[in-house]
């Protein structure tokens, strides 16, 4: 078994809050490879949105991207990345980058037309298959 998995197990086991919070207790009652197994299925079992749009309409989300870019993007990926827990950090960075790119393209046209361009945009954007990462272009 790996050390580094057994560490961080082991460390988020010694936190009551993050366990109860998790559901983890049942996993942090096993040892070792039943420990890690159960981590696994656990993490696989987290419901996954890989959609890029957002409850907001185009002319708020281009308010808040010209307000301020850098939480901006923070917040996306904080948002992003906890909906979908099993992508790799590089797959997260490079959706993020995409819609920064459809966000600097859309946000300086008039409001019925952002809409459109986000619309038309987003569906172009890179949709990311979870298992195996494979990048799927429409």
């Amino acid at each position: 078994m790996c050390v580094q998995a057994d560490l961080f197990q082991s460390a988020v086991c010694s936190s009551e809050t993050l366990v109860e919070k998790s559901n983890l207790k049942h996993c942090c009652e096993n040892t070792a490879i039943e420990r890690t197994h159960c981590f696994v299925d656990h993490k696989a079992k987290i419901p996954r949105d890989l959609s890029l749009t957002s409850e907001s309409p185009a002319a708020d989300q281009c308010e808040d991207f010209k307000k301020d870019r850098k939480a901006f993007v923070e917040s996306f990926i904080f948002r992003f990345s906890k909906r979908n827990t099993m992508l790799p950090p590089h797959v997260i960075l490079a959706v993020t980058k995409s819609y920064g790119e459809v966000l600097a393209t859309c946000c300086g046209k008039s409001e019925a037309e952002a809409q459109t361009c986000f619309n038309t945009k987003v569906r172009k954007c890179p949709k990311w298959h979870p298992i195996p990462y494979i990048v799927h272009y429409f």
